[in-house]
């Protein structure tokens, strides 16, 4: 017996998209931050600072977001074209949101362990 093809109807934009992520995230392996061991987590916030110091980063991740910005807003042709760039502009967002975050958390752990004077009585 053949195999029987399914298909998603044309109206079932979600389902596409779920499939289509489904199919780019094969062989990723994901893991939570709260799973990160104490040396993991350190190297990740330290990661995370140094990408925050990368001015050429932060500024790539800027000019995606105004360029899609000015896409977005003057030459999108459809709804789908407008969908599409308010997700990836959220997602550049989120991305820089991110790195700001976890570098503000690597500055304040390591302003922790300077300020800490093991001779200084309490």
């Amino acid at each position: 017996m053949p195999k029987q093809k399914t298909t998603i109807p044309k109206w079932d934009f979600v389902g596409i998209q779920t499939e289509l992520l489904r199919s780019q995230m094969k062989g990723v392996n994901f893991k939570k931050l709260d799973d990160l061991s104490g040396e993991e987590l350190k190297e990740f916030l330290s990661g995370a600072h140094l990408l925050q110091n990368n001015k050429i980063l932060m500024r790539i991740i800027d000019d995606l977001i105004a360029r899609q910005t000015e896409f977005t807003v003057n030459e999108a042709l459809n709804m789908e074209q407008v969908i599409f760039g308010r997700a990836t502009i959220n997602g550049l967002s989120l991305l820089k949101e991110a790195i700001e975050k976890y570098n503000a958390i690597y500055l304040e752990q390591t302003k922790k362990e300077e300020t800490f004077d093991e001779s200084e009585v309490i």
